[in-house]
Order: structure tokens, then C-alpha cells, then sequence
């Protein structure tokens, strides 16, 4: 009788263990990751964002109050500090959730409801080029499975081709979630509450040095809230690159070394 119980309890164990390898594999751990140069998957957008100081860790909290207050709206976050130079007490974020893109109107109630619980609201501008990549949104494990993978695969994109890529946006939309860094006009990203917060860290403003995926420590990783399973992630694979007549100065932002990588080149696969 004992010996039927061990082995039920065996069987139970090895069931569990295989549904789990089952489930993250489906969630993206063996999923290539593609990293390019091109548009990002939103420009010219209007936002309600709540800033914060402290652990990327604790961002699963705003996402989770956004999720309430404008549960159909895609959320966005954007990082600004490099998570292993910068201590977890000191790194400012935004949360929030996209209003309007282009020449779309948003809710005049919704906005009033955001703002009524906190939030501000401000535009980030349209640009031609960015880095940008995109990760299945199939679960909750999709999520520490993009954080633990995508962000040392941009970084070692950005080093490779000596850009100047900063601060990094997410967004979440159906079942994708977009990762993106501007290469021009960085400064208009950046919320008054991140230019006004610091005291004990310096306003640099300077690109992300994110380390490559075997050197990052679990503890410097950023991790989320199981609330994420209410997010919705995004759209298609990014965009292609294109538009290369760009104005103003922004092809003046794209490389911090010189970099002589055309357009066309800037892509990178990573399994």
C-alpha cells in the first residue's frame, strides 16, 4: 500500500513536472528572437502614465491599477535607468496605458477618470527609426521568459552596432508584447517626473549598457506581477525597415561611435 502511494506520488510529480516544461515552452522559451531597425509599432501616441522611483520589480502594481481604470486601452511602460547600474530604490519608470495614436480622438471621460485616479497625461513623438523587437504574449510565463531573454539580446544588438538606443518602451496588445528603444529624440520620452526626481542619482539621460544574457543576475532582472495576465500584448512582428529619408537631425542620434551599419543591415535573429 505504501509502496502504490510513493509511486502515485512519483507519477504525480513527473506529470506535473512534464505540463510545466510543456506550458513555458509554448510560452516562448524557445521562441527566436529578431532584433531590427526600423519603425516602432506606435508613434505619435497620447498617454496616461503614472511615474515611479523605485524597483522595476514593483511596476506589476501600475500595471495592475492601469488594467482597472482603462481595462481595453493598451498599456505601455517605459524604463529608464540601467537596472544593473543603477539601484533598485533609484530607477525611474513610467506605467500607464496609450489614449489615442496619430490623428485618432480618445474619451474625454477616460481621460478624466485617469487623471481622477493619478495619472497625467502627456504625447511621446513620431519617429522614423528605433530598435525594436517583439515576444509572444501566450501566458503569465511569457512574460519572465521575454524579460529574462529579450532585454541582454537588444543589448547586445545596440553594442554590436554602436547605437545610441534609449530609454525602452514595452507594450502590450493581444498577443504580442513590443519592445522598442528611439534612436532620435530620446529627450522627448522622458516625463518632467524623470528629468525632476532624481537627488542621489545623476540625469544623464545616457543609452542603456545592458549586460549580454549570461552575465544577468536574477536579482537584476526587471520582474513583474502575476496581474499581467490582464494585459494585452502586441500586434505583429514590428515594422520592417523603411522610410529611410528621415528629417531633421534624427539620423544625426543613430549611432553614438560612428557606426557605419546601413539600415538594411541592422537586423539580428537570436534563438
Amino acid at each position: 500500500m505504501v509502496g502504490l502511494l510513493i509511486l502515485g506520488i512519483i507519477l504525480l510529480v513527473i506529470a506535473l513536472v512534464f505540463t510545466i516544461s510543456i506550458l513555458i515552452g509554448y510560452s516562448g522559451l524557445f521562441h527566436s528572437i529578431h532584433i531590427k531597425a526600423g519603425k516602432p509599432p506606435v508613434q505619435n501616441i497620447v498617454i496616461a502614465y503614472k511615474f515611479q522611483k523605485g524597483s522595476y520589480m514593483n511596476a506589476g502594481d501600475l500595471f495592475t491599477e492601469t488594467v482597472k481604470c482603462a481595462p481595453d486601452q493598451r498599456c505601455l511602460a517605459i524604463y529608464y535607468d540601467q537596472p544593473c547600474e543603477v539601484a533598485d530604490g533609484q530607477q525611474r519608470y513610467v506605467v500607464g496605458c496609450i489614449l489615442s495614436e496619430g490623428n485618432e480622438t480618445h474619451s474625454e471621460e477616460l481621460e478624466q477618470k485617469l487623471k481622477s485616479n493619478g495619472f497625467q497625461i502627456t504625447s511621446l513623438p513620431k519617429i522614423d527609426h528605433a530598435v525594436t523587437t517583439t515576444f509572444p504574449f501566450l501566458s503569465v510565463f511569457s512574460i519572465y521568459i521575454a524579460l529574462y531573454r529579450v532585454y541582454p539580446a537588444l543589448g547586445e544588438f545596440i553594442k554590436e552596432k554602436k547605437l545610441c538606443a534609449y530609454p525602452f518602451l514595452e507594450m502590450y496588445q493581444k498577443d504580442m508584447i513590443h519592445f522598442w528603444a528611439p534612436l532620435a529624440r530620446q529627450d522627448e520620452f522622458y516625463v518632467p517626473e524623470s528629468k525632476t526626481s532624481s537627488s542621489s542619482l545623476e540625469e544623464s539621460d545616457e543609452p542603456y549598457d545592458l549586460p549580454s544574457e549570461e552575465d544577468v543576475e536574477p536579482s537584476n532582472k526587471q520582474t513583474f506581477g502575476d496581474t499581467k495576465q490582464d494585459l494585452g500584448a502586441a500586434g505583429d512582428n514590428g515594422a520592417a525597415l523603411e522610410d529611410q529619408d528621415s528629417t531633421g537631425n534624427e539620423e544625426s542620434d543613430l549611432s553614438c561611435s560612428g557606426s557605419e551599419s546601413p539600415f538594411e543591415e541592422l537586423s539580428m535573429s537570436g534563438s
